[in-house]
């Protein structure tokens, strides 16, 4: 059998197939993020100091040639992505005043279940399997296999399972929220957590069981289909950049 040169695996399906050019984070979540120049602003933030953090302007996003092919790029991830575009992105773009609050209140939003956790799960795992330099700080280890597996089956598990907790700060004007910062990996209750800042909303991910506590259970994805999204209150966001990326 000849070899074609074409064909590569697919880190989703593990089968030989032509790879495409598959985004990391979907295209959809980089609305406003734009300067006059229709460039993206990313961030590196490695100062001390936030407002010192390193711009990085790119004309467009971040995309990987060796990850994905089109079936599981476009019907499995794809799906997924279409549904939380439509439901849970379209909801905030819908109510922009959610984020006005002053207080420290939790907004919840309705989504499915399934669909949306493993939305969630898969700008993690893609992160986890890319090469781009942005994502160096992503290493699953055997956590990786396992979403592969969650995400190509169609399987959330239980909610325990790898949750996610939404915060906030784009009601505090102090820091910049048009931005995509590089994703950071922290240490809590020995355990790890892996935190992205996407257009002023920081998912956190909590991979390792010891990390998963009633907070994050109770505002997390759920089983009831809802997920809350953590409103910081003005004054308190710098604490969250200090906890998850030293910063003063």
């Amino acid at each position: 059998m000849i070899n074609n040169p074409e064909l590569n695996k697919c880190r989703l399906c593990n089968q030989n197939k032509k790879l495409i050019r598959a985004h990391i984070i979907p295209d959809f979540m980089y609305k406003g993020m734009f300067d006059d120049k229709h460039k993206i602003i990313y961030a590196s933030i490695k100062s001390s100091n936030f407002n010192k953090l390193e711009k990085i302007y790119k004309f467009s996003a971040e995309y990987d040639l060796e990850i994905l092919c089109q079936e599981c790029d476009n019907n499995i991830i794809g799906s997924y992505e279409s549904y939380a575009r439509t439901s849970f992105f379209c909801s905030i773009d819908k109510n922009p005043q959610i984020f006005d609050g002053n207080d420290f209140q939790p907004i919840t939003i309705n989504v499915d279940y399934k669909r949306f956790k493993l939305f969630l799960l898969s700008i993690l795992w893609r992160s986890s399997v890319s090469k781009r330099a942005l994502f160096k700080n992503v290493t699953l280890g055997p956590h990786g296999e396992k979403l592969r597996k969650m995400i190509y089956e169609g399987d959330p598990k239980s909610v325990s399972d790898y949750p996610i907790v939404l915060w906030t700060y784009k009601n505090d004007k102090e820091f910049p929220s048009e931005i995509v910062a590089e994703p950071s990996a922290s240490r809590r209750n020995s355990g790890i957590v892996y935190v992205f800042i996407i257009g002023g909303i920081v998912y956190v991910y909590h991979v390792s069981k010891s990390t998963v506590d009633n907070f994050v259970i109770q505002h997390t994805v759920r089983s009831t289909n809802e997920i809350s999204i953590m409103l910081l209150p003005k004054g308190r966001t710098r604490n969250l950049f200090r906890t998850h990326y030293h910063v003063r």
